[in-house]
């Protein structure tokens, strides 16, 4: 039987928002990232590592409904959940299947046209879903 975990963390600071930059060029974590790394580890701290394959799925509770790049999202998320030793490297090599998604519902506007409808929740959190491959 293959192991399954599914962690629920606060909303993620974006990719932008995570790292900062000198202006002799060096890179470093801001506080906002520190903070949601703390968590990521706080929440997998009683839990085993996956040293396998993994597939990973994140359904984002997005706090507004401002334009927001998923992507940026993910690597914040992924580099956290490695830094918590949940799992071994956020590569190819491990993470096989990946997925997110902005959690709400396709709805027809006036106009005819499909239009996303994302679920709002106060803050904003993610879902985070890792299952051993076998």
């Amino acid at each position: 039987m293959s192991r399954e975990l599914e962690i629920a963390l606060p909303f993620p600071p974006s990719v932008n928002h995570y790292w900062r930059h000198t202006r002799q060029g060096k890179h470093y974590i801001s506080d906002k990232g520190k903070r949601f790394r703390e968590l990521a580890l706080l929440a997998c701290f009683a839990e085993l590592p996956f040293d396998g394959l993994v597939a990973v799925d994140v359904r984002v509770y997005l706090p507004d409904r401002r334009d927001r790049d998923l992507d940026n999202l993910w690597k914040v998320i992924m580099d956290s959940l490695t830094h918590a030793k949940i799992l071994k490297d956020d590569s190819w090599k491990y993470v096989v299947k990946e997925s997110i998604e902005a959690v709400g519902e396709v709805r027809i506007n006036d106009k005819g046209e499909p239009e996303f409808i994302p679920e709002i929740v106060k803050d904003g959190r993610v879902v985070v879903k890792i299952k051993e491959l076998k």
